[in-house]
């Protein structure tokens, strides 16, 4: 048997050890990317507003498998901050007016999780020892009033903050809760707030938000929450979860309206997104795996078309979606759906709200979503 040469050798380990490398990251690559997802919600009001409610979404593996802590999408400030700091959880948000919870509600998921005192709101939960917390809780101020462009530093005295032990108690000793109710919230507290999106405001939902728009609204809290498993060996998958919440209450343009239909004796304005942000949607962010926008119809406006089909004799038990609605003098969807969703009321077997779905994968600049 003949004997290979020494280089020979060397060169088939290179390149065996090239192939296993390959094979493995190809099993765990998909597992370990970073990921962006879009999402914005609108539901009519019963006192003639809009509801809408941006979501953005960001996930990047654990630190030890980013291959260097090279992100491409995730924001790298605030990679930085969890690992400098040692952030487990943190919220951070801005707010400006009050959410009236007798017409738009105080249950449902998104007044239950996103509504926000005015002013500024921040706790964050650290994973160091208790005598640290303090002196981590204030660096943690000082750099996020320097990106957010926002006097947060003003939290770092023990007179505006506490260490709250009912409402987080597993956390409670490394946690810390301070609010600024009286910060005025403004464009430049948003304009970082988007950097941290990988399209930014150019592109995708996120274009929409147009900045006069945005704050003529009866409503406006932006949020931002963080969780991360960097510090948990037993969670080395999870990584760090980066949330962008925009909650904003609006009013239709009234020069634009054109048909109503009556809700609770109440005319419900027409509307589309031009009509309340004063720009249409050209395509979803080029880096998000997914850009859907959701439109909400609550009970109340879900009966009122029921009623309105049966003084038109129209029938069939899918007649509250897509096509029904087209066809029904009271309301009408100038853009067709993709999905249909129906919440039914089990003790009463009537629908209690509709969601339609509609994915902006086929839209683009020629041809936009409004």
């Amino acid at each position: 048997m003949a004997h290979l040469p020494r280089r020979t050798h060397s060169i088939l380990l290179v390149h065996s050890f090239q192939i296993c490398f390959s094979t493995i990251f190809a099993v765990f690559g998909s597992v370990f990317e970073e990921e962006f997802s879009e999402e914005l919600l609108l539901k009519p009001l019963p006192d003639q507003k809009v509801l809408a409610h941006f979501h953005f979404e960001t996930a990047a593996p654990p630190l030890s498998t980013s291959h260097g802590r090279h992100h491409h999408l995730f924001p790298k400030a605030i990679a930085q901050l969890v690992q400098k700091f040692h952030v487990k959880e943190m919220e951070l948000s801005f707010t400006q007016g009050r959410w009236n919870y007798d017409r738009w509600g105080g249950f449902d998921p998104i007044s239950s999780s996103n509504v926000k005192p005015p002013g500024v709101e921040l706790w964050a939960v650290f994973d160091v020892p208790k005598d640290q917390v303090d002196a981590s809780w204030k660096n943690l101020t000082h750099t996020l009033s320097v990106l957010f462009c926002a006097s947060i530093n003003f939290l770092e005295s023990s007179t505006t903050y506490s260490a709250r032990e009912w409402g987080f108690h597993p956390s409670s000793g490394s946690l810390r809760y301070g609010t600024l109710p009286r910060e005025a919230v403004c464009t430049e507290n948003l304009t970082p707030w988007l950097k941290l999106l990988p399209c930014r405001d150019k592109a995708g939902l996120s274009a929409l938000l147009d900045r006069p728009s945005i704050y003529r609204g009866f409503y406006h809290s932006q949020r931002l929450r963080l969780t991360s498993s960097e510090f948990h060996s037993s969670s080395v998958e999870s990584g760090i979860v980066l949330e962008q919440a925009l909650t904003v209450v609006l009013q239709p343009n009234s020069h634009k309206m054109s048909k109503t239909f009556s809700s609770e004796t109440k005319l419900q304005p027409s509307w589309s997104l031009s009509s309340i942000f004063g720009r249409k949607v050209t395509g979803r962010c080029v880096l998000a795996k997914s850009s859907n926008v959701y439109l909400q119809l609550e009970r109340g406006l879900v009966t009122e078309l029921e009623n309105l089909q049966k003084d038109n004799a129209i029938t069939g038990p899918d007649h509250v979606g897509s096509g029904g609605l087209k066809d029904n003098p009271g309301f009408e969807l100038s853009v067709r759906p993709d999905k249909m969703f129906k919440e039914v009321n089990s003790l009463h077997r009537k629908s209690s709200s509709v969601l339609y779905e509609y994915s902006i994968e086929r839209y683009s600049i020629f041809e936009p979503f409004d």
